[in-house]
C-alpha cells in the first residue's frame, strides 16, 4: 500500500507541475492601461503611437472616460507608426493598449479645442513598454506561461516532469530498500 501511495503522490505532483507550467499567467496577459487628463477646453484627442514598422495588427487601443464602457480607437497607418482620434470631455481619459507583439512605441496625446486649435500645455508624451506575453528575443526566453515560448518551451516542461518523476521513483526505491533491509534483519 505504501508503494502505491507513493506512486499516487508522484503522479499528483507531476500533474500539478504540468498544470502550473502550462497555465498562462493572467497578470502578464492583461492589457496595459494609462490614464491622462483631458483639459477643460478639449473636445478631441489625437493619439500618435510611433515605432518604426508598427502596424495596426500589432496593437489594439481602447479608451473610456469616467466609468464608461471601453471603445476601440480606430487606428490608421502613418509613416511613423499609428494614429487615432477620439472625442473627449474634460477629465480623466483612460487608454488601454493590448499588443499582439512585444513593442515599445512612443505615445503622444495631443488635445484640440472646438476651433481645432491645439490646447497648449496639455500634450502628453511617454514611452510604452508593451508585452504581449510572448518573447521573441533569444535573451529573454520566458513568456506569459513562465516557460520559454521558443522551441525550448517543450524541452523545459519535459525536463521538469522527468525530474519530478525521477525524484518520486528514487524516493520510492529508497523506501522499498529500507523496508526490505529492515525485514531481513
Amino acid at each position: 500500500m505504501r508503494a502505491s501511495s507513493l506512486r499516487a503522490i508522484g503522479i499528483a505532483a507531476l500533474l500539478a507541475l504540468a498544470g502550473v507550467l502550462a497555465a498562462p499567467s493572467a497578470a502578464l496577459a492583461a492589457p496595459a492601461t494609462q490614464q491622462v487628463s483631458a483639459p477643460a477646453t478639449a473636445v478631441t484627442a489625437w493619439l500618435d503611437i510611433e515605432q518604426s514598422g508598427l502596424t495596426a495588427s500589432q496593437l489594439v487601443v481602447e479608451h473610456r472616460q469616467g466609468s464608461g464602457t471601453w471603445s476601440t480607437v480606430p487606428l490608421t497607418q502613418t509613416t511613423l507608426g499609428l494614429h487615432g482620434q477620439v472625442a473627449v470631455v474634460p477629465g480623466a481619459l483612460e487608454l488601454r493598449f493590448t499588443p499582439t507583439a512585444n513593442i515599445t512605441p512612443d505615445l503622444a496625446v495631443t488635445f484640440f479645442d472646438s476651433a481645432g486649435a491645439v490646447v497648449v500645455g496639455a500634450a502628453v508624451s511617454m514611452r510604452l513598454e508593451l508585452d504581449s506575453g510572448e518573447r521573441t528575443d533569444p535573451n529573454t526566453r520566458l513568456s506569459a506561461t513562465g516557460v520559454g515560448s521558443s522551441a525550448f518551451g517543450p524541452i523545459v516542461v519535459g525536463a521538469a516532469i522527468l525530474l519530478v518523476g525521477g525524484a518520486a521513483v528514487f524516493v520510492s526505491r529508497v523506501r522499498v530498500g529500507r523496508r526490505e533491509s529492515g525485514a531481513a534483519s
